[in-house]
């Protein structure tokens, strides 16, 4: 298979069949001669393909294709196709090493089993089956998901708030300090508490100049103390 993946915003690279490999090797190797020594990247490239067993970015594939359309060499594309079990491997080490036998293989060949190899190389790359679905496919279902989880975390947080909110008692209703103060100057001692149990600590301190009654006064303390 040919698989692309993200490495980075909008930086790609591939995960190759081996029949890609053979390829891509024998592609490369007609190009590298023609490649700058200045160019830093040729290194680059050899270093995550053949010794480190990492996908082929596409910045690379760009690159060399630049160089083969001046020297008249076939350019290389790939597309994307189903994977395969080589292409599903988590295994760097193997890849690196299949890739080196290929290189190394396609160096020592003659002209005719190289011609061969590679002939039967691409003809095994167009037989590929396509894909179950494509990278930018999967770039849409990653979009949606990832909206769609933003949706539900900003409703799970105002679901939270609410909650919280309807966790918060109401604030009980006090008696108003005008109408606490005619109530107890007219009111029987057995109403006293009743009045007073209806105005906030605060409100009951702030009426005492206005009670004569000492016993009332020492309830309003009382009730204004309890909050301490």
């Amino acid at each position: 298979m040919a698989r692309k993946f993200e490495i980075g915003p909008n930086y790609y690279a591939w995960h190759l069949e081996q029949c890609e490999e053979v390829a891509f090797t024998d592609f490369y190797l007609k190009v590298a001669p023609f490649i700058p020594p200045t160019e830093t990247w040729k290194v680059e490239l050899e270093n995550h393909f053949y010794y480190h067993g990492n996908g082929l970015a596409q910045v690379y594939i760009d690159r060399l294709n630049a160089i083969a359309r001046k020297h008249s060499i076939e350019r290389f594309d790939l597309q994307e196709t189903d994977i395969s079990d080589y292409g599903r491997t988590n295994n760097k080490l193997y890849r690196a090493e299949t890739r080196s036998r290929i290189r190394t293989e396609i160096q020592e060949a003659t002209t005719d089993e190289r011609t061969t190899r590679v002939t039967r190389a691409k003809a095994e790359m167009q037989a590929l089956p396509p894909p179950h679905f494509t990278f930018e496919q999967f770039k849409a279902r990653r979009d949606q998901y990832s909206s769609a989880s933003k949706l539900s975390r900003e409703e799970v947080s105002k679901r939270l708030v609410a909650s919280q909110v309807a966790m918060v008692p109401p604030k009980p209703k006090t008696l108003p300090q005008s109408s606490a103060i005619k109530m107890l100057k007219h009111a029987s001692p057995a109403m006293w508490p009743v009045v007073i149990g209806k105005l906030s600590p605060d409100d009951a301190l702030d009426i005492l100049d206005e009670i004569q009654d000492q016993e009332v006064r020492d309830k309003l303390i009382e009730h204004s103390l309890s909050a301490m």
